[in-house]
């Protein structure tokens, strides 16, 4: 995929109208309360970041799809984010503590019901990724 197309989908996605609220944001088919190493479980972590950002990548970063692609999306995210002041966060699985990673991906997995990264969420929703 074209990563400008990409990043301009992002944007249109970006400047649609938010979920009325983060309960919408959150699966209520994923019910797993495995605790990460932060003391959190995985559906408080994931609530906690749909509320405080636009825009979340979850990616590896050895992955070869998040290498081809969400690189230069991450780029132009961070170049563009005074601009549209859009607030937004990349979450690297492989470099969180112990098993936080694959904890995760598995919440995403189920949640989303795709098993490779990246995984991307604008305003709550699960708009695409591998």
């Amino acid at each position: 995929m074209n990563s400008i197309v990409t990043f301009m989908f992002l944007l249109n996605l970006l400047y649609s109208p938010p979920p009325s609220s983060a309960a919408q944001a959150t699966s209520k088919t994923a019910t797993t309360k495995e605790i990460l190493s932060t003391g959190k479980d995985i559906t408080t972590y994931f609530s906690q970041l749909i509320n405080e950002n636009d825009i979340i990548v979850f990616s590896r970063t050895r992955c070869m799809h998040c290498i081809e692609d969400c690189t230069n999306v991450k780029k132009n995210l961070y170049r563009n984010k005074r601009k549209y002041g859009y607030s937004w966060k990349v979450v690297e699985l492989d470099e969180l503590e112990g098993k936080d990673g694959p904890m995760i991906q598995n919440y995403l997995m189920k949640k989303t019901k795709k098993k490779m990264v990246p995984h991307v969420f604008i305003h709550g929703k699960f708009i695409g990724g591998s």
